[in-house]
């Protein structure tokens, strides 16, 4: 029994680490992917141009122009890294030291400046129910908490998803001669195709009449808005290219 109980921290641990390795080799992979088939300059200008140039034209300045050996540089590393054991030290033996050196450590970071109030927020409220509340009110509170966690994730999750339809509509439209500039009409009912084709088209949406609508309601709306193109649904999302007269 003691063996089994001994093993499964570093059981956790090697399902972290190989978790941590797959999730590295899949977002390689997946930004490769997506800077080869979308284009990196089509991309977000940090992640696939400023920030990749940013290491390399220091690395250059360094070459070029060296700069004397600074010995406050190491003696600053050695301090923040004592200080962090320390930190951990005080956390194993002092259950109530309050600094966690996770915290620490990531407090410098860019990320830091932008979400402070949430952690502040979360550790507030944790202090207070440990020592205002009871084990049955910190134990209900868990369940809310984890849904903001989660909701947050979950977020993200639906524009990526609403993303990857925008994105099939933009590349079909651009299979068919339709770029930027165009006029196109959306003819539609109240359905996520509606949605995904208005976002996809947000910028040149100029006609969105009834999909209930018969075709010579249709003609002369899309004739006064001079839309060269219609996405229209028959059954199946489908994409019409229809020249309207002017």
């Amino acid at each position: 029994m003691t063996t089994s109980h001994s093993t499964r921290p570093a059981c956790r641990l090697f399902w972290l680490a190989l978790t941590v390795l797959a999730a590295v080799l899949v977002a390689y992979w997946a930004s490769l992917k997506v800077a080869y088939t979308k284009g990196a300059l089509a991309m977000h200008p940090w992640f696939f141009l400023s920030g990749p140039r940013s290491n390399f034209e220091l690395l250059k300045t360094l070459i070029v122009s060296p700069e004397k050996w600074d010995i406050s540089r190491p003696i600053a590393m050695l301090i923040g890294g004592a200080f962090t054991y320390l930190l951990i030290k005080m956390r194993q033996q002092f259950v109530w030291f309050p600094v966690h050196p996770i915290g620490y450590v990531v407090g410098s970071g860019f990320e830091a400046s932008r979400m402070w109030f949430p952690f502040l927020v979360g550790w507030l409220v944790k202090s207070l129910v440990g020592r205002y509340g009871s084990v049955q009110l910190y134990r209900s509170l868990r369940a809310p908490f984890l849904g903001l966690v989660l909701g947050e994730y979950s977020a993200a999750g639906l524009w990526l998803l609403i993303d990857a339809l925008v994105g099939r509509t933009v590349q079909t439209l651009n299979g068919l001669g339709i770029g930027r500039g165009d006029r196109v009409g959306l003819v539609l009912p109240n359905c996520p195709e509606m949605a995904t084709a208005f976002v996809a088209v947000a910028g040149a949406c100029t006609c969105a009449p009834n999909g209930e609508w018969s075709t010579t309601r249709q003609s002369p709306s899309s004739s006064r808005t001079r839309s060269s193109s219609s996405v229209r649904s028959s059954g199946t999302c489908e994409v019409a290219v229809r020249c309207s007269s002017t």
